[in-house]
């Protein structure tokens, strides 16, 4: 039962968070997301001051560039044409992924194409590669058919998943505030 609750912690119902998702076609090996492997040189000496600062500027401009080009490389798939097959809200997060409601069955070790938004704040989109790790049909009988879906992160980017677990961390500082005071 420890684990369980150690794992409560990392994984967190944020409310106005989405996922819009694509499912990947079947293929030999993994998916990945796009980067950029080529990292241009500043043309100052190693030792100036400047040196890491630059390095840390370019790096994240490269970041940058790699997700600008990753959207465009999905608003460039047709015209008239959704971006994103399929939209659901976030029942769950944590760093390694992720569990939302699906109107269609996923089947394990599937792979999809996520973007992970919030409808609140200024939360920059979070791109990522993911497999189906589980799925349940809902128990929910006032709905139409729906399906319980977790999905690991297989590739995701660093930063994002920084952003990830800043906001996890301040989401349990927040419900932890709240219930905290409806004791008092």
């Amino acid at each position: 039962m420890k684990g369980e609750k150690e794992r409560e912690f990392f994984r967190i119902h944020i409310p106005g968070l989405i996922v819009k998702y694509n499912i990947l076609p079947k293929t030999e090996g993994r998916y990945f997301l796009p980067r950029r492997h080529h990292h241009s040189k500043p043309l100052l000496p190693e030792d100036s001051e400047l040196q890491s600062e630059l390095e840390i500027l370019f790096e994240r401009l490269d970041r940058l560039e790699t997700k600008i080009d990753y959207l465009l490389h999905w608003l460039g798939r047709g015209t008239g044409e959704k971006i994103f097959q399929f939209e659901s809200e976030v029942t769950n997060i944590g760093g390694g992924g992720i569990s939302f409601i699906s109107p269609v069955p996923l089947e394990v070790n599937t792979f999809l194409e996520l973007c992970i938004l919030s409808i609140v704040g200024d939360m920059p989109p979070i791109l990522a590669i993911g497999k189906v790790c589980w799925q349940k049909m809902s128990s929910d009988r006032s709905k139409e058919a729906s399906y319980s879906i977790g999905v690991c992160f297989e590739d995701i980017y660093a930063e994002d998943q920084q952003t990830l677990m800043r906001m996890i961390f301040q989401a349990e500082i927040q419900q932890r505030k709240r219930r905290e005071g409806e004791k008092s």
